[in-house]
Parts: C-alpha cells; sequence; structure tokens
C-alpha cells in the first residue's frame, strides 16, 4: 500500500502541475488534459523505475494467496454429494505485506 502511494501521488502531482502550466498557454481544456496525461506518463516512466518496481512487487506479493481453502474444499465437497468432511490441505502462506 505505501509503494502505490510513493508512485501515484507523485504522478498526480506532476500531472497537476503540467496541467495547469499547460491551461496557461491557449490550449483548450481537453488539450491541456490530453497533453498533461502523456508528458506525466511520460516522466513516470523514465524517472519512477524504482517505484514502479515496488508496486509491482506489492501486486506478486499480494496475488501469491493461497489457491484453495478449507472453506471452498468442504463446499467442494457439498456440492459433489460426497457429503464427507474434507481433510483442510496445507495452505501456502503469503508473505506479510509491508506497510512501513
Amino acid at each position: 500500500m505505501k509503494a502505490t502511494l510513493f508512485y501515484t501521488l507523485p504522478r498526480i502531482g506532476i500531472f497537476v502541475v503540467l496541467f495547469l502550466v499547460l491551461r496557461l498557454t491557449p490550449l483548450n481544456v481537453y488539450l491541456a488534459a490530453v497533453f498533461a496525461a502523456v508528458l506525466a506518463l511520460l516522466i513516470s516512466y523514465i524517472f519512477f523505475g524504482n517505484l514502479r518496481r515496488g508496486v509491482a512487487d506489492t501486486i506478486v506479493k499480494r496475488r501469491a494467496a493461497p489457491e484453495r481453502d478449507d472453506d471452498a474444499d468442504l463446499e467442494d465437497s457439498v456440492l459433489d454429494g460426497s457429503g464427507a468432511t474434507v481433510r483442510p490441505a496445507p495452505r501456502r502462506q503469503a508473505p506479510p505485506a509491508e506497510d512501513d
């Protein structure tokens, strides 16, 4: 979460600054917004590589959650009609989230 904020907030800030500067030119609002968005994207892609990698690592850690859980196994056994209780499979634990 922290990495996402540290990546998103500067990108929004760059967009706002560029948009306000472009509004001082004779461009209309829509063109100023489009140019500001494209320039903010390029600037963030070039200069915020480490922050972007931090966000990607956070997404990878969240996606490492268990594929199955005890409730899903029990529901599957009930729907299959076996009615037998299912012994829970060992869970894969996702690494703890780093919200420093």
